[in-house]
């Protein structure tokens, strides 16, 4: 493999014309060295282009990049080939991705994957091996997931997440409650609402996670939705949760939440638009 980025971009495009799964191959060990935008997108393309060569015995089960799950997520990810998906799962699954392609090839299953697919995300999340950043970060992918493709992992999603709720006064683990309030949220889990309600209610909460609590709760719906939201946009809560307050509340009542938005402007003379608690 030569070692300079360009030379690699040049043979990678010319694969791009010979038919065969086996010039997928050899266009993925481009990777493996130093690389630069333009050889990542001569190998998007080429993956792409070659699709209907290496997809088909992908999805037989026939080829799998010799079982190199970062070559193999890499060419998913560039065709949007969902179908081939579970190769990918099935080299998680067998103990055959590195621990240092295992965040990129669980981004391409939460990403692409449907909901036994992104279950196994969701397990991964709640692994206690796994570090908190990266279960945040996993979080949020299912939550952007659910929100593009409508999709969310299979079974029970409550208990799962009420792990996280109950984690509100830990100041370490806020990043993981903020992405865990997103799912609530993105996946419209009704059962919960009385525990972000909890998390709004808890003055002792940082301000951001109850600011994603309200929206979750607005994204969920419902009349008691629209209740708590106009309570949070009243004078007495602090600054931007009135804020967060009123633009959840323009989804359902524009009208109203115009008047509120005027009354909260009135007062912006005597509030810091900051933190800081009401006066």
């Amino acid at each position: 493999m030569d070692s300079h980025p360009r030379v690699r971009l040049e043979a990678v495009r010319g694969l791009s014309n010979i038919p065969g799964w086996r010039a997928a191959l050899f266009s993925m060990w481009a990777l493996d060295g130093s690389t630069d935008k333009w050889l990542d997108y001569a190998v998007w393309l080429t993956a792409r282009d070659l699709a209907p060569h290496w997809l088909p015995p992908v999805e037989k089960g026939e080829f799998n990049f010799n079982g190199n799950a970062k070559h193999l997520a890499y060419a998913i990810k560039s065709a949007g080939a969902t179908s081939a998906i579970p190769a990918l799962v099935k080299l998680l699954a067998d103990g055959k991705v590195s621990e240092q392609d295992q965040a990129e090839v669980i981004q391409v299953i939460a990403t692409l994957g449907g909901p036994n697919e992104l279950k196994l995300v969701l397990d991964v999340a709640q692994a206690d091996a796994t570090p908190s950043a990266r279960r945040a970060a996993l979080l949020n992918e299912l939550a952007a997931t659910a929100r593009k493709r409508n999709v969310k992992p299979l079974g029970d999603l409550v208990e799962p997440l009420l792990v996280w709720l109950h984690l509100a006064e830990a100041s370490d683990h806020q990043a993981e409650l903020t992405a865990a309030i997103n799912c609530a949220g993105a996946w419209k889990v009704e059962k919960l609402h009385g525990d972000l309600e909890a998390v709004v209610n808890f003055w002792n909460v940082m301000i951001p996670q109850r600011q994603a609590a309200l929206e979750a709760i607005a994204e969920i719906g419902g009349p008691e939705a629209k209740k708590l939201l106009v309570t949070h946009a009243g004078p007495k809560e602090y600054w931007p949760v009135r804020v967060t307050s009123l633009a959840a509340l323009s989804a359902s009542d524009l009208k109203l939440a115009t008047a509120m938005s005027v009354e909260m402007l009135q007062d912006i003379d005597k509030v810091t638009i900051s933190s800081e608690a009401p006066a």
